[in-house]
């Protein structure tokens, strides 16, 4: 690292740990999560018998759970543990423990209670798979619309040719309004329809959870009282879909990066990853298949660095929002003296990738810091998802700083066996910055 010299990579952390741990005396500690209509999955491995390893154990543990949580999504988790040990874990997900903002959001998700229940081997529960075809058409007239933190793009396709695009800069966390949100999103999909014939389908792209098309969860909205949200926001989507007499499709907007990345490679088994206002990731398998999981990467650790920024909304550390977002540029210019022009985090990040461009040093540092947090984090989330390839997109991604951010992953993948043939690429420009618009269309 030039910049961040403190970064501790969770996956060198967890390689070394279920290494050292089957080599020594060990008892199991199996985790499962359960979400809606009993999808489940799980995870086996174990922890130090040696009581005296007994915080490294609980380290691995907590951490562990913490990602599944928001990698896969659930409401009922399941610990097949050391007596002492299911106990730390049901204390630290409580309301009143350190992870009570993951227990309450599932619980705000999945509207279902949060719990964490203790289970020995003989009555551990079986997987669970979801699988969600994904079949990708751009036939007829359809509008994409993609919602990011930091500017919003819309799309108008008529027969698989884009006939309008645009990238329109707002402000939705600040605002707490809903209002504001509606009419702008109502007003680009009008926009797009004026170059359509009729609308056979929208599609959308928006950062957040969405179940059943209705927004569950997102940072779009962060601002907008909780009545508001479910008066206002929770259908919003649906609701203005209404009003232009057309069905529409939501989906999480790495979900749509994912599916995006499978259009233009033409093969599935690919990890997308929108690296912009907060990092958004969704899979596809080998078989063109969602798995129904959150894929909410930015609240997943990636550092344990016991330094590290705190993600404001979550209260923890080490998250991917401080490492692949706009957040994590931001956050490396002040560390290395670089001061960034604007107001606002986008035009920050702008100011930074100008300065890339033109060559300054101390930005080619920050892309550079940039490149081996997502490397890392790749590894990490291989070890779940088991991906072959990934496609980069978002603001952060784009102009110079993203081919640096590009080039500097491959090379540490490179030292890394479970790296090697990770096929890391990233769209033109134009497909990068507007690209889920389109993908977003073929929902």
């Amino acid at each position: 690292m030039l910049i961040d010299k403190n970064f501790k990579p969770i996956y060198l952390f967890f390689r070394q740990f279920e290494a050292d741990v089957r080599s020594a005396q060990n008892l199991p500690f199996n985790v499962a999560v359960e979400r809606n209509c009993g999808y489940t999955y799980v995870y086996r491995s174990f922890v130090f018998a040696d009581q005296n390893m007994a915080e490294t154990s609980f380290k691995y543990a907590e951490r562990l759970v913490k990602t599944l949580i928001w990698l896969v999504g659930g409401y009922k988790i399941y610990i097949d543990a050391p007596s002492w040990l299911f106990e730390r874990l049901k204390a630290e997900f409580s309301e009143h423990g350190k992870r009570a903002f993951d227990a309450a959001t599932m619980k705000r998700v999945y509207e279902h209670e949060f719990e964490i229940a203790g289970v020995d081997g003989g009555r551990f529960p079986a997987e669970k798979k979801q699988l969600i075809a994904c079949r990708t058409d751009l036939t007829g007239a359809k509008i994409g619309f993609d919602a990011g933190g930091s500017d919003r793009k819309i799309a108008a396709v008529l027969d698989g040719k884009v006939l309008f695009s645009a990238e329109t800069v707002w402000h939705p966390k600040l605002n707490d309004d809903p209002d504001y949100h509606y009419a702008l999103i109502k007003s680009d999909m009008l926009k797009a329809a004026s170059y359509l014939p009729r609308i056979d389908k929208i599609g959308v792209s928006s950062a957040g959870i969405y179940v059943d098309n209705k927004i569950m969860l997102a940072s779009l909205f962060i601002k907008v009282p909780d009545d508001l949200f479910e008066n206002k926001v929770k259908n919003m989507y649906i609701d203005i879909a209404r009003e232009l007499n057309a069905p529409v499709t939501v989906a999480n907007d790495g979900d749509v990066a994912a599916l995006a990345g499978a259009m233009e490679a033409g093969e599935g088994n690919i990890l997308g990853i929108a690296m912009g206002t907060s990092e958004a990731a969704g899979f596809i398998d080998a078989d063109n298949n969602l798995w129904g999981w959150l894929n909410e990467l930015a609240f997943v650790p990636v550092d344990l660095n016991e330094s590290a920024a705190v993600d404001e909304w979550s209260g923890d550390i080490g998250t991917g929002v401080k490492y692949l977002s706009q957040d994590a540029v931001i956050k490396l210019a002040e560390a290395v003296g670089l001061t960034l022009d604007g107001d606002s985090p986008a035009q920050k990040l702008k100011s930074a990738q100008e300065f890339v461009r033109e060559g300054n040093p101390k930005a080619v540092a920050v892309f550079t810091d940039i490149g081996e947090y997502l490397a890392y984090a790749l590894l990490y989330y291989r070890v779940f998802y088991g991906f072959k390839n990934v496609l980069l997109m978002g603001r952060v991604a784009s102009g110079r700083g993203g081919e640096i951010i590009l080039d500097t992953a491959k090379a540490v993948l490179r030292q890394f066996e479970d790296g090697r043939d990770i096929v890391l690429s990233l769209p033109d420009e134009a497909k990068r910055r507007v690209g889920q618009a389109v993908a977003a269309a073929a929902l």
